[in-house]
């Protein structure tokens, strides 16, 4: 009996062949592709239950093929992904990303069974309705546990007693985001298409990445010379267009090669946002089902007054609980 259908997409024709060898005398169907340009092809045709994704590979590597099936209104891909890859440093750049699972070669074939088992598992479950998948609305709500925990899911089950009704949360209070939201945003800077007189040029990409860096934030709004908002740039972004090299404490980006590209290109246009007299409740259910770290506020002109962000909410919940 057939267990599922697997693509598997790596330029190592002896990694393919050992992975077909593998998944075939286990019952799945396999089918290969030595790089991204051909997997995006065949993939529609194919409909996969699991992708095996190597990264570094010529005509279109991993992380763009990645980029390719992502659902850009969830975050999440439209397949199962299993990052397979002889570069190490990478499970960094994939953490905050939704990818199923993360596997280096040389890899063990128990552990590596046992891994695409557990995510075709899931996978049918969520499909089944047995999980609830994580960009349901319903599945991740202002009031759940696994936002009021630090998006993390703290396992009280159903039949557990919900908190006190003595205690009113403060999330259903009539809370503005001008209320708790950070003023101070860092910024990058896009020119108009013709420069004024006082206008400086476009930010460099490599500043701007030096800047996520040194500040560890995941990214930076992108505005114009009137403060108006028209998009974001983060790591994510840059990933898309560049291969990271690998350094003795993790990995970064050739400074040369980042200033090549053009931040306009590169950014993320048009970003959710959310207006200073909105209720935080509208932050919250964005944040919660699309996994958002933190929001652009704009005013109605679109100029950016501000940024909320989960460290602002666990502020109000920190007020809350003492």
């Amino acid at each position: 009996m057939e267990k599922g259908k697997i693509l598997v997409i790596d330029d190592e024709r002896e990694i393919v062949s050992l992975l077909e060898d593998i998944l075939t005398s286990q019952s799945y169907e396999v089918v290969s592709a030595t790089n991204g340009k051909d997997a995006l092809r065949s993939l529609e045709k194919t409909k996969p239950d699991l992708i095996i994704l190597d990264l570094v590979m010529p005509k279109g590597g991993g992380i763009s093929f990645y980029h390719s099936i992502v659902n850009r209104s969830t975050g999440s891909t439209r397949y199962p992904v299993l990052v397979l890859t002889g570069r190490s440093e990478y499970e960094i750049i994939f953490h905050d990303l939704k990818v199923d699972g993360f596997m280096t070669k040389p890899f063990q074939i128990p552990q590596l069974l046992e891994k695409i088992e557990k995510i075709l598992q899931t996978a049918r479950q969520k499909k089944s309705g047995v999980l609830q998948p994580a960009s349901d609305p319903a599945a991740v709500s202002p009031e759940h546990p696994s936002f009021t925990s630090g998006c993390r899911n703290t396992g009280r089950s159903a039949e557990q007693p919900p908190p006190p009704a003595s205690r009113t949360h403060p999330f259903k209070r009539d809370v503005l985001i001008k209320e708790i939201m950070t003023p101070h945003v860092l910024t990058a800077h896009v020119a108009s298409a013709t420069l004024g007189m006082n206008e400086k040029p476009s930010d460099k990409l490599s500043d701007i990445a030096e800047l996520l860096r040194v500040h560890k934030i995941r990214h930076v709004p992108v505005v114009d010379a009137q403060n108006k908002l028209l998009g974001l740039i983060s790591e994510d972004n840059i990933l898309r267009h560049l291969t990271p090299k690998r350094v003795e404490d993790g990995y970064e980006f050739d400074k040369g090669e980042l200033d090549e590209l053009i931040l306009e290109h590169v950014m993320t246009r048009d970003p959710v946002t959310v207006h200073p007299d909105d209720p935080i409740t509208r932050a919250i259910d964005i944040m919660a089902r699309e996994k958002y770290g933190a929001i652009p506020v704009v005013d109605k002109e679109n100029t950016l007054v501000g940024i909320v962000s989960q460290i602002d909410f666990l502020k109000l919940l920190n007020v809350w609980l003492e």
